[in-house]
């Protein structure tokens, strides 16, 4: 007669709470991963429309980027942005709406990812001259734009603060921005 093998109740339950127990360690690290990549991820994608939206009006194109809800809230970027161009090449800029019909949009992001894109006071609008230098109120200064968490804690992952210079260029320029309210 054949004898069956198999696993006691006792090894299963044992296996289950070890993987239980390895499990609940691994967690709280992947969230803070998942998190970083998160931050991560938006502000490589604002970089790269920002260097975009300055190679386009290299090539004698007014540029401009703002924020896709304006809204009353130090959050203006956070939800999205949206590259438009001066759409009648007149070389001055003549529309002072988005939705205008002579604005002519390049490119529109929207964002529903519970991360805040704060941006120097007042500012509602990025714009490049045909030099790829920043154009109007933002040409006489250095922006930050700084990508942080909503409500971030101390445990979870620090955020990112990308300068623009007066003449265009872009830069990260802290990796590890404070954004934990006390």
């Amino acid at each position: 007669m054949n004898k069956q093998r198999a696993f006691t109740i006792t090894e299963l339950m044992i296996t289950v709470a070890i993987v239980g127990i390895l499990v609940s360690v691994a967690l709280p690290s992947l969230r803070h991963s998942l998190l970083n990549n998160r931050i991560t991820a938006k502000t490589n994608q604002f970089v790269s429309v920002l260097n975009y939206a300055r190679s386009e009006s290299i090539i004698g194109r007014n540029i401009r980027i703002e924020p896709l809800n304006k809204i009353s809230t130090s959050d203006e970027w956070g939800h999205g942005w949206v590259v438009a161009d001066d759409a009648n090449d007149n070389g001055e800029i003549d529309c002072t709406n988005l939705w205008d019909a002579d604005c002519e949009k390049l490119r529109e992001f929207k964002f529903d990812d519970g991360i805040e894109v704060n941006g120097p006071d007042e500012l509602d609008i990025i714009l490049y001259d045909s030099r790829g230098q920043l154009a109007g109120n933002a040409s006489k200064l250095n922006m930050s734009f700084v990508f942080c968490l909503e409500n971030a804690t101390e445990n979870d992952p620090t955020g990112r603060e990308v300068t623009i210079q007066a003449t265009g260029r872009t830069a990260l320029t802290n990796r590890e921005y404070p954004c934990a309210k006390p």
